[in-house]
C-alpha cells in the first residue's frame, strides 16, 4: 500500500501507512516476545524503541529526498513552460 501511495505521489498517505506497519511489528514483537520469556524487560523494549526510531528516521530521509526531487521536477517543467 505504501508503493502505491509513493506511485500516486501521496507522500503523506504512505507514511501513515508505514507508520501504522512499523506499530504492528512491534506489538507482534512485544507478543511473541511475552510468549516466549513470560515477561517484557525495560531492555528489550529500549532495542525494539531504537529498531522503530532507525525506521523512522530512515522513512523520513526517504521521503524528504523523495519530495525534494518532486519538487525539482516541477520546478524544470515550469521553467520549461515559460
Amino acid at each position: 500500500e505504501a508503493e502505491r501511495c509513493e506511485g500516486a505521489k501521496a507522500y503523506l498517505a504512505g507514511c501513515v501507512m508505514l507508520g501504522s506497519e512499523l506499530e504492528a511489528l512491534l506489538a507482534i514483537m512485544v507478543n511473541l516476545y511475552d510468549e516466549v520469556r513470560g515477561r517484557v524487560t525495560g531492555k528489550y523494549l529500549q532495542q525494539q524503541f531504537e529498531v522503530v526510531d532507525a525506521c523512522r528516521r530512515w522513512l523520513a530521509e526517504h521521503n524528504n529526498k523523495a519530495l525534494l526531487a518532486h519538487m525539482k521536477e516541477e520546478e524544470a517543467a515550469g521553467a520549461s513552460g515559460n
